[in-house]
């Protein structure tokens, strides 16, 4: 497991009130990849989870 694996994850257990999970940040730093994978972890936990993904465009 690496450390921003473990650090998620410590995060988590440590807020178990915790309800909702954000991702933010500019195009291509990761922010689907690490959307999926918190949902994915968060399911196999036995934890309800809805991953829902939007695009705001502002012209």
């Amino acid at each position: 497991m690496n450390q921003v694996t473990q650090s998620m994850t410590q995060y988590i257990k440590d807020h178990p009130r915790l309800k909702y999970l954000f991702f933010g940040g500019k195009g291509g730093v990761g922010k689907t990849v690490m959307a999926g994978t918190a949902a994915l972890w968060a399911a196999t936990q036995g934890k309800k989870t809805l991953l829902a993904s939007t695009y705001l465009f502002t012209p």
